[in-house]
């Protein structure tokens, strides 16, 4: 079988990456108001402020702007109340040990179509346990029955622990949608981060109240790193080279890449980002096969990880995690 190999000495594994490059000079900010113009005259901190905002402004427009892509396969987790005295449904993390949380993310669904309200959980209580039985827990929120149920609008939702200790993260949910089936709600992910670092790619995920599709909704695909919220580092212009593309002039060749590291390191993922033809398009390439494989300084190869793409000849804007 023919192959093609790619050497490149990286300091990371990806399909795809880009960088941003800001300048830092100092912007100030352009006052056609005449009354505008007296006031700064005689207050040195309003021309500190309106500098500073100004600033601020040109750093915000570098920034890729909050984008959906719908995904095909692995959307995420739906769960229901089976029936009206049925307990309330509940989502389970197993981080596989005690971690210093600092955030937790709900990420939203995809939604259907743009004015889609979506089915992120209207009230619910997130909680954080070193017991599976959750007996000695810490609240990090709860719904009140005061305050508007909350309602997705596609933003990942933060919650912060506070460097609370903590192995499992429980869902639980009071009040979904009532379409067709009591209490229906969804999510695309569950993102735990400790030390500015996810930790629950990869995670065991147990459940009660499944609404499960194959391949489409599981509890699995919350721990999977894929979410409708697109490429990472996509938008802007990008300065350095996007990606390496590869022609094969048949289904039977194949392509690697090898990553040189440089020195030995404990490897905790793999994260491969898909080609992006063309912005306009959003369309993307991305292997319906792949297999990873680590080699050690002694020469000794390891197959770590193997993948094929549920939907076959499917494009995707979203990076693949590959936990190890």
């Amino acid at each position: 079988m023919p192959a093609r190999n790619h050497t490149r000495h990286l300091s990371s594994v990806a399909l795809c990456a880009l960088t941003y490059v800001t300048s830092g000079q100092t912007l100030t900010a352009q006052v056609s108001n005449p009354i505008g113009r007296i006031a700064r005259a005689f207050d040195s901190e309003l021309v500190k402020t309106e500098d500073r905002v100004s600033w601020l402004e040109n750093r915000v427009s570098t920034y890729a702007q909050h984008r959906e892509h719908a995904m095909k396969v692995g959307l995420g987790y739906r769960g229901y109340r089976a029936e009206a005295d049925s307990p309330d449904p509940s989502v389970t993390l197993d981080l596989g040990k005690e971690h210093a949380l600092d955030t937790i993310f709900l990420v939203p669904a995809q939604r259907e179509f743009l004015e889609d309200p979506g089915i992120f959980p209207k009230r619910f209580t997130l909680e954080i346990s070193n017991d599976p039985g959750f007996s000695k827990r810490t609240i990090l929120y709860t719904s009140s029955k005061t305050e508007p149920p909350r309602v997705g609008n596609g933003q990942p939702v933060p919650f912060k622990a506070r460097g609370a200790s903590a192995r499992y993260v429980r869902l639980t949910v009071h009040e979904g949608f009532n379409r067709g089936m009591l209490d229906l709600f969804g999510l695309s992910e569950i993102a735990v981060i400790s030390g500015r670092d996810p930790v629950s790619f990869g995670a065991s995920v147990s459940t009660v109240g499944d609404l499960n599709a194959t391949g489409i909704w599981y509890p699995d695909a919350l721990t999977d790193g894929r979410t409708p919220l697109g490429i990472w580092q996509n938008g802007g212009t990008p300065k350095e080279v996007s990606g390496d593309s590869i022609t094969v002039s048949s289904p039977e060749e194949t392509v690697s890449w090898k990553v040189d590291l440089g020195k030995q390191a404990d490897i905790d993922r793999v994260v491969l980002f898909p080609y992006q033809l063309d912005r306009s398009f959003e369309s993307s390439v991305f292997p319906d096969s792949v297999t990873v494989h680590l080699l050690d300084e002694q020469g000794k190869e390891q197959l770590v990880h193997e993948w094929s793409n549920p939907l076959a000849g499917a494009s995707s804007m979203t990076p693949l995690v590959i936990p190890l």
